[in-house]
Protein backbone atom coordinates (compact mmCIF):
# COMPACT_ATOMS: atom_id res chain seq x y z
CA UNK A 1 0.00 0.00 0.00
CA UNK A 2 0.92 3.85 -0.77
CA UNK A 3 0.21 6.61 -1.31
CA UNK A 4 -0.40 8.32 -4.85
CA UNK A 5 0.24 11.73 -6.01
CA UNK A 6 -3.34 12.44 -5.37
CA UNK A 7 -3.26 11.71 -1.93
CA UNK A 8 -5.45 8.40 -2.28
CA UNK A 9 -4.68 5.10 -0.58
CA UNK A 10 -3.34 2.72 -3.19
CA UNK A 11 -3.81 -0.86 -2.36
CA UNK A 12 -1.64 -3.55 -4.59
CA UNK A 13 -4.45 -4.26 -6.67
CA UNK A 14 -4.51 -0.88 -8.29
CA UNK A 15 -7.71 0.22 -6.53
CA UNK A 16 -8.33 3.67 -5.43
CA UNK A 17 -9.42 4.69 -1.91
CA UNK A 18 -9.79 7.74 0.06
CA UNK A 19 -8.92 7.21 3.26
CA UNK A 20 -9.71 9.69 6.20
CA UNK A 21 -7.32 9.69 9.58
CA UNK A 22 -8.51 10.64 12.41
CA UNK A 23 -6.58 12.13 15.68
CA UNK A 24 -7.17 10.13 18.40
CA UNK A 25 -8.27 11.90 21.54
CA UNK A 26 -6.20 11.27 24.69
CA UNK A 27 -7.29 10.97 27.80
CA UNK A 28 -6.10 12.97 31.20
CA UNK A 29 -3.89 10.44 32.99
CA UNK A 30 -3.91 12.97 35.67
CA UNK A 31 -8.04 13.26 35.95
CA UNK A 32 -8.78 9.75 35.55
CA UNK A 33 -7.04 8.95 38.72
CA UNK A 34 -8.62 12.08 40.57
CA UNK A 35 -12.35 11.55 39.28
CA UNK A 36 -14.75 8.66 38.48
CA UNK A 37 -18.02 9.00 36.09
CA UNK A 38 -20.64 7.18 36.70
CA UNK A 39 -23.17 5.29 34.15
CA UNK A 40 -25.81 8.66 35.11
CA UNK A 41 -23.70 10.53 33.76
CA UNK A 42 -22.17 12.19 37.54
CA UNK A 43 -18.94 13.20 39.03
CA UNK A 44 -17.14 11.73 41.98
CA UNK A 45 -14.14 12.51 43.20
CA UNK A 46 -12.10 11.62 46.83
CA UNK A 47 -12.31 14.25 49.96
CA UNK A 48 -8.92 16.04 50.24
CA UNK A 49 -7.31 15.60 54.29
CA UNK A 50 -7.32 12.07 54.23
CA UNK A 51 -3.18 11.90 53.42
CA UNK A 52 -1.34 12.11 56.56
CA UNK A 53 -1.88 13.72 60.08
CA UNK A 54 -4.86 10.99 60.50
CA UNK A 55 -3.91 10.55 64.44
CA UNK A 56 -5.56 13.86 65.00
CA UNK A 57 -8.38 13.61 63.53
CA UNK A 58 -11.81 11.50 65.21
CA UNK A 59 -13.30 8.61 63.69
CA UNK A 60 -15.94 10.13 62.93
CA UNK A 61 -14.32 12.51 61.00
CA UNK A 62 -12.26 9.73 58.45
CA UNK A 63 -15.38 7.85 58.42
CA UNK A 64 -16.97 10.61 56.34
CA UNK A 65 -13.77 11.29 54.81
CA UNK A 66 -14.21 7.90 53.59
CA UNK A 67 -17.14 8.64 50.86
CA UNK A 68 -16.88 10.04 47.50
CA UNK A 69 -17.87 13.79 46.87
CA UNK A 70 -19.87 14.49 43.91
CA UNK A 71 -18.21 17.79 41.69
CA UNK A 72 -19.82 20.55 41.11
CA UNK A 73 -21.62 21.54 38.09
CA UNK A 74 -19.29 24.34 36.49
CA UNK A 75 -16.45 21.38 36.77
CA UNK A 76 -18.46 18.65 34.74
CA UNK A 77 -18.04 19.70 31.34
CA UNK A 78 -14.37 20.57 32.06
CA UNK A 79 -13.44 16.86 33.62
CA UNK A 80 -15.82 14.87 30.73
CA UNK A 81 -14.09 16.77 28.06
CA UNK A 82 -10.55 15.28 29.80
CA UNK A 83 -12.08 11.84 29.68
CA UNK A 84 -13.50 11.64 26.97
CA UNK A 85 -13.79 7.23 26.68
CA UNK A 86 -14.93 6.91 30.04
CA UNK A 87 -18.34 8.32 29.51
Amino acid sequence: RFINESGKLQCCAGEDRIRIFMPKIKTKKAMKKRFRITKNGKVLANKSLRRHMLTDRSPKKKRQLRNKLRVEKMHVKAIKMSMPYDQ
